[in-house]
């Protein structure tokens, strides 16, 4: 493809927006030049973010999504150092992984990520939320001058507690956290739950993710990401 063409295909001014290798081998190291365009002033560069990941009996061991909250978090990070990140897991009980701020480099958020293990038992979406919820105040890591944004992964309705999820989503938003939420083979799981997960997420069309497999998520991972700058640059809950 000669240079003029590259050049009117991409964004103006192509000289901020064209890179170039001299073969595929060399893509990886242009993968951080991407995102951190993402990190100029048009998309806030300090964001709490808790993942609330569902590892209930439904959802199996071969779905359990490390490597999914892993490739978003080493993004963001390379996006800004400023970000922070905790996991939560959730069965019938809630369990923090590893909270804000407890990992301050991509190798030991990425150790921590390997070590967050596959615990079946219910549903109890609420007792998440609110634990999400407590991280993200100040006392556990949180940052007044941070955005907060919780991204939920689960594959079913609350079974345990049910009516206290949407309560708990609400208490999270009025908080002024953004929350996503992507939901796992909806159809499957009933009305019902994608009803609830499309409650739980944010007002914005897209904070709501319906998607037919695990293997799926690799291709939301930017829109997620997108979806945080803009959240970071209207304060929408």
């Amino acid at each position: 493809m000669y240079r003029q063409e590259m050049d009117d295909i991409a964004s103006q001014p192509p000289d901020q927006n064209v890179l170039w290798v001299n073969s595929l081998s060399e893509l990886p190291e242009v993968g951080s030049a991407v995102f951190n365009k993402l990190s100029s002033p048009a998309c806030p560069s300090r964001f709490d973010v808790a993942f609330v990941i569902d590892s209930s009996v439904s959802v199996g061991p071969h779905n359990f999504i490390r490597n999914f909250s892993s490739s978003v978090i080493e993004k963001l990070y390379q996006i800004s150092r400023n970000n922070k990140f905790a996991i939560i897991t959730f069965n019938s009980e809630a369990n923090v992984a590893f909270s804000l701020g407890r990992n301050s480099d991509l190798n030991g958020l990425k150790g921590a990520i390997a070590g967050v293990r596959y615990k079946p038992g219910g549903t109890n979406t609420a007792l998440a939320l609110r634990t999400a919820h407590g991280l993200l105040q100040n006392d556990y890591g949180a940052r007044r001058s941070a955005q907060d944004v919780v991204i939920l992964v689960t594959d079913e309705a609350s079974n345990i507690d049910a009516q206290e999820t949407l309560p708990a989503a609400k208490e999270l938003k009025d908080a002024g956290t953004h929350v996503i939420a992507i939901g796992m083979d909806l159809d499957t799981a009933g009305r019902a739950a994608a009803q609830e997960v499309k409650d739980i997420a944010s007002s914005d069309d897209r904070a709501m993710n319906n998607l037919n497999s695990y293997s799926a998520l690799t291709g939301i991972e930017s829109d997620v990401i997108n979806q945080m700058c803009e959240f970071g640059r209207n304060g929408r809950k």
